[in-house]
């Protein structure tokens, strides 16, 4: 729980700085304590922390807009993340379909085959990564799997979408990307440009497959015509890159930030195991406690009001959702993990017309994981360094290792 002497003022708040990504409760815990409304001159960047505030600004695409991106760069790219109605509201007419809450269970058995796969690997020995053989693995297989993705081709979409995924880490105080890598070599942005590049070669390749010999797979059934329309072949391969974003990366961060929250609260763990109703409440807790998207930026297109300050149109507006999910005035005792908050209106996948395609995919994939630990699992404990991401965008861990000596 963060005490009143690890709150950090306001005036220091740098999203950028490497210890407010390793640790960025106590900063959210000063931007609460602080203006409702905070400008980082030095970045030229409106922030907005309270639930209230960011929950009301990602609704408001009229005035902040996504067109030119949602990191601080301004990267306008023709994908649905990205994109303002009306051509958002088609797109996301057409994709939803297939990611509809009401149908996403039938993939439970093939998550619950791949779960089952993931520990039963990292209890092969005394202890277990779970980042290594649980988080990363089963939302990359199971995005294949829905999309189509031959097995075999599983490392090439892992590299893929690893490429992609430094584009987040852009930030104005580093003009190149750091792979988190054991060797930690640096890449310039050609990186980015040839991930996307690689990714629009392998699907056209499959698109062009699919055309020629339909199979039981997304990418067939979204080139088939439609009653909420078809997607043309430029807006099908963005939408296949950005499922390598929204399907795998948030959902690894979900399974080891929550694999991390449970190791810290042995209380809630056991009250999970004892009451396994609480598990959906869980991964609602486990998203809200430490969310997988901490940060995503609005362009104002409008001058946008907030209290009394107006923030200017044209300015960059920083929504940091890990702080709006951690903000005292709606969450009583936020900096506690409570299994049975069931906080259904956290904003760690966004919200409004934007909010993740792919969150109640996720969330499932997180219930499953839980359900499993229950028959596996007495305690949770961690069985050496937790080594987390560095990315002002997206929280979650790169190494895990998790004591499974007595695992069943």
């Amino acid at each position: 729980m963060t005490s009143k002497t690890d709150i950090r003022p306001a005036s220091d708040f740098d999203p950028f700085s490497a210890e407010m990504i390793a640790d960025p409760y106590p900063w959210y815990a000063g931007l609460h304590a602080g203006p409702r409304v905070l400008h980082l001159e030095r970045w030229g960047v409106w922030v907005l922390s309270r639930h209230q505030d960011v929950t009301a600004a990602v609704r408001d695409h009229a005035r902040l807009s996504s067109a030119e991106g949602v990191t601080f760069v301004r990267a306008p790219l023709p994908m649905m993340l990205t994109m303002d109605p009306p051509d958002h509201e088609r797109l996301r007419r057409i994709a939803g379909r297939e990611f509809a809450p009401r149908d996403i269970h039938r993939f439970r058995p093939t998550i619950e085959a791949f779960v089952k796969d993931g520990m039963d690997a990292m209890a092969s020995g005394d202890v277990g990564d779970a980042v290594e053989h649980l988080a990363i693995p089963v939302p990359i297989r199971v995005m294949a799997f829905i999309l189509g993705v031959p097995a075999v081709d599983i490392p090439l979409l892992r590299g893929m979408a690893d490429d992609l995924i430094h584009g987040f880490k852009l930030n104005p105080g580093s003009p190149q990307l750091v792979v988190e890598s054991a060797d930690s070599t640096s890449y310039d942005f050609a990186r980015i440009g040839g991930a996307i590049a690689q990714i629009h070669a392998y699907f056209s390749e499959m698109i062009a497959e699919r055309r020629r010999v339909p199979a039981e797979d997304l990418v067939t059934r979204l080139i088939q015509p439609a009653d909420e329309g078809t997607l043309t072949p430029d807006e099908l391969l963005w939408f296949c890159l950005l499922l390598l974003v929204a399907g795998i990366e948030t959902t690894t961060n979900l399974i080891g930030n929550m694999t991390i929250a449970l190791a810290g609260n042995p209380d809630e763990w056991r009250r999970i195991r004892e009451q396994p109703d609480l598990i959906p409440s869980a991964v609602l807790e486990a998203l809200r406690f430490d969310s997988p998207i901490q940060t995503f930026y609005r362009g104002a297109v409008a001058p946008y009001q907030v209290d009394d300050v107006e923030i200017p149109s044209g300015s960059r507006v920083l929504l940091p959702f890990g702080a709006a999910n951690r903000d005292p005035a709606h969450y009583p005792e936020p900096d506690l993990f409570k299994a049975d908050r069931n906080p259904v209106d956290h904003i760690a996948f966004g919200g409004g017309i934007h909010r993740c395609l792919g969150a109640s995919l996720a969330e499932l994939e997180g219930r499953i994981v839980l359900e499993q630990l229950v028959h596996r699992a007495d305690v949770i404990e961690i069985a050496g360094e937790v080594v987390r991401t560095s990315n002002p965008t997206l929280r979650g861990a790169r190494k895990l290792p998790v004591n499974t000596a007595g695992w069943r």
